[in-house]
């Protein structure tokens, strides 16, 4: 995946992505739209989103993400093309934290019902929305495009990566949202994973690491 690291001030934003972040913040949803988008550098992972939406949205297969809390990465992942976009979470928030999980998640599950995830992103057609802990209705899927885990913890980051990435056709893309390795569990998940592929990651700013197939 091409992206140029340099001081996100300085990025010069393409009027596409701006189009979709004006879309979605005069929504309830409305992440970004509360912050002037200059000066968030945080939000900067909608943006390295939007760059791999764009370089895989002319490939065979479909849009997928682990993880997803309020719908605001699926937003873009449903503005972007007309493919199905398949989104997986329990909307229970994160549980079982193991060995190698950051005990900020105990306090902070990012739990979200389906209900309002679904309100946020009614506009589109586009999108499946499938109820379960990974890897529930992965069989639903088979071929993507462009994979997005972002389950913060170290286990259902794994089983994503272990039963997805098969399904990821020639040229499409793995992020895998560590937060900066906040996310201690899903950084050494995709650590990991990488190494027993024999690829290398490519570490974006916020975290965003990018394995592209």
């Amino acid at each position: 995946m091409n992206y140029t690291i340099e001081p996100w001030a300085d990025k010069q934003l393409e009027q596409g992505f701006l189009d979709i972040l004006q879309k979605q913040s005069a929504t309830d949803l409305n992440l970004i739209g509360k912050f002037d988008i200059k000066s968030r550098a945080p939000w900067e992972r909608y943006y390295i989103l939007w760059n791999g939406l764009e370089a895989t949205k002319n490939l065979p297969g479909n849009f997928v993400q682990c993880g997803v809390y309020m719908g605001d990465q699926a937003y873009f992942m449903a503005d972007v093309s007309d493919k199905t976009v398949y989104l997986f979470d329990s909307f229970e928030g994160a549980e079982n934290l193991g060995e190698f999980d950051n005990e900020y998640y105990v306090e902070n599950p990012y739990k979200c019902s389906v209900e309002d995830c679904a309100k946020n992103l009614a506009e589109f057609d586009n999108v499946s929305i499938n109820v379960g802990r990974v890897p529930a209705n992965f069989e639903k899927v088979e071929q993507i495009s462009l994979l997005y885990v972002d389950v913060n913890l170290y286990e259902p980051t794994k089983i994503s990566l272990d039963q997805l990435w098969s399904k990821i056709v020639d040229n499409g893309i793995l992020m895998v949202d560590t937060h900066d390795n906040y996310s201690t569990g899903a950084t050494k998940a995709i650590t990991e994973f990488a190494a027993a592929i024999g690829k290398e990651i490519q570490m974006l700013p916020t975290g965003i690491a990018v394995i592209t197939k």
